[in-house]
């Protein structure tokens, strides 16, 4: 009897606490509240994806994770989409992985330099490798890596009047249609002058 006693108490205290507190919190009833997934049996690894050995990977499909110490890859027609809270392993467990594995041309945002950093040695074997930050005006830790920061700068397209005017349109174009246009046509102007101004400048 006294040992059944701590049990029926904590059905109390959830009970309780399912009275006062959000579903979110402490969540409900219903072990089944996830839905049908569940963890994969061994028996089910094959329709995972691809497996095999960490040093043995398909150059074109995406880590989808590990299974007994070797790695599940999507078929190489496959999409992915992952979604995951921060500091949950997505970088670390997917991203890196499939950029190490990955041996044709990949284009990657991250907002941190940990995928630059750790990617890099493998990458620079397989081609060019470019770093666009344009929002970081600390870009030593690109050099510390022996890359360069690439840049972009829309002026170097307008190398005649025509090429300004047509830049400062795709700048201008949708204010162009609204009852405020003649603001919008006398910037469409004003950045085709600059523009035309910037380039004569540098020549």
């Amino acid at each position: 009897m006294t040992g059944a006693l701590p049990s029926v108490l904590w059905r109390a205290v959830v009970c309780a606490a399912r009275q006062f507190l959000p579903s979110w919190l402490v969540g409900i009833e219903s072990p089944r509240s996830h839905g049908s997934s569940r963890w994969a049996s061994t028996s089910e690894r094959k329709r995972l994806g691809r497996v095999a050995a960490p040093d043995q990977l398909a150059g074109d499909g995406i880590v989808l994770g590990f299974f007994g110490g070797r790695v599940i890859q999507s078929p190489r027609e496959d999409n992915v989409l992952l979604l995951g809270v921060q500091r949950s392993g997505k970088t670390s467990s997917v991203v890196v992985p499939t950029l190490l594995a990955w041996s044709g041309a990949a284009v990657a945002t991250s907002t941190k330099e940990e995928l630059v950093t750790l990617s890099v040695d493998r990458r620079r074997r397989i081609g060019p490798i470019w770093v666009f930050a344009p929002l970081d005006e600390d870009t030593t830790w690109i050099e510390r890596i022996g890359l360069e920061s690439s840049t972009w700068n829309p002026l170097q397209a307008a190398t005649t009047s025509g090429a300004a005017a047509e830049l400062a349109d795709h700048f201008t174009s949708d204010g162009k249609r609204g009852q405020n246009a003649h603001w919008y046509l006398a910037a469409a102007s004003l950045i085709a002058r600059a523009a035309t101004c910037d380039r004569s400048s540098r020549a």
